[in-house]
């Protein structure tokens, strides 16, 4: 699907993704981003790209920060720690573990974040 025919569901899907995230669903967040890709060749090799080869890199890049004395600390887009392919799953596959943290702040995980684009646009 287009992002232009996805137009009237932005606002719906980006609230959805912020609640997932916000509860610690990343079963969720990786459905919703899958979703977007829908059966678009083009966008599922994006997605590939923008997140699959980059979470490789990344991932690789934690695992050397990890096996130092020294501390880090890491920061990246919610979407690259979500799904199959993730940093969590290919860090998890070379044994190392952690544990996800996120929000037990009820008003998070049930607030409506983006209510319209009419809202936003008055910003």
């Amino acid at each position: 699907m287009d992002t232009v025919e996805q137009f009237d569901e932005i606002e719906t899907v980006a609230s959805d993704l912020v609640q997932a995230w916000a509860n610690g669903d990343d079963a969720t967040m990786a459905k919703l981003i899958a979703d977007q890709n829908g059966t678009s060749e083009l966008l599922k090799d994006f997605s590939k790209q923008l997140l699959d080869q980059r979470n490789e890199g990344m991932s690789k890049k934690i695992a050397g920060y990890l096996n130092t004395e020294e501390s880090y600390f890491v920061l990246v887009g919610a979407a690259h720690l979500a799904g199959p392919n993730s940093i969590i799953k290919l860090l998890e596959k070379t044994g190392l573990h952690g544990e996800r943290i996120y929000s037990d702040a009820g008003h998070l995980q049930t607030t409506r974040f983006i209510k319209s684009t009419k809202e936003v646009n008055k910003k």
